[in-house]
């Protein structure tokens, strides 16, 4: 059924040469256009992420959730894609250039999308807009979709959960959508990287009045379930 949201997320567009993460029960025909964001300071190409190797040993214990952190970068960024391209209403920003690095352990933003809620539902079946509503609620306006690339670059199995996060948009604070999300979360080994989308809601005021957008995740650790940074993630984007 995510194989239907993200179809309902492209509409009409048809973009090719790009690879990601999917379920295995999710293998959409057409390429999300958020996954072809292009970042001139990352080097690894985005066309293949490097699946990691599972763990070897399963952490004991979860990470606490860190109150976040002072965003050190907040850049400004219009939107890029035209209205033909998403449904009515959408704001989407690709080619964004927003990375954190904590513990060894690099996340970078990519795109960012803000979809009215009843546009999307439209655009999908029954069954689709059912399953949708029955994660975001009632009260969600729109919904975002955040392209997410992870990096591990330490000498060890690093734990994270980016599709796991927090997602501030002025002063409406809300979870992602794991299950809606690309599964982004879990060990990571040495040089290893996915690249996927996250999914969230907003109940405040729909996508066209956001002004600031923070996406907040606890910070990485390591196999001994001890965090390997006293510092989560904050990448925050000022919307135009």
């Amino acid at each position: 059924m995510r194989r239907l949201l993200i179809l309902a997320l492209v509409l009409c567009v048809a973009l090719v040469g790009c690879s990601r993460p999917r379920r295995a029960q999710a293998t959409p025909t057409v390429a999300p256009a958020l996954a072809l964001a292009t970042d001139s300071q990352v080097t690894t190409p985005m066309s293949q992420p490097t699946s990691p190797h599972p763990p070897t040993a399963t952490p004991t214990r979860s990470p606490t959730f860190t109150p976040e952190p002072t965003p050190t970068a907040l850049p400004t960024a219009p939107p890029t894609a035209s209205a033909s391209d998403w449904p009515e209403g959408s704001r989407v920003w690709e080619a964004l250039q927003l990375e954190q690095e904590r513990g060894g352990v690099i996340v970078r933003l990519r795109a960012l999308a803000l979809v009215p809620l009843d546009a999307l539902v439209g655009a999908l079946g029954e069954e689709g807009a059912a399953e949708l509503l029955a994660v975001a609620g009632q009260d969600v306006q729109a919904v975002g979709v955040l392209n997410v690339q992870v990096e591990n670059a330490t000498e060890a199995i690093a734990h994270i959960h980016p599709d796991e996060a927090v997602v501030i948009a002025d002063d409406e604070r809300v979870a992602t959508y794991p299950t809606l999300s690309d599964p982004l979360g879990g060990g990571y080994a040495p040089g290893a990287q996915r690249e996927g989308l996250v999914l969230f809601g907003l109940r405040r005021g729909g996508a066209p009045q956001i002004r600031l957008l923070r996406y907040v995740v606890s910070p990485p650790y390591g196999e001994d379930g001890h965090p390997l940074s006293p510092e989560g993630y904050d990448l925050a984007l000022a919307l135009q």
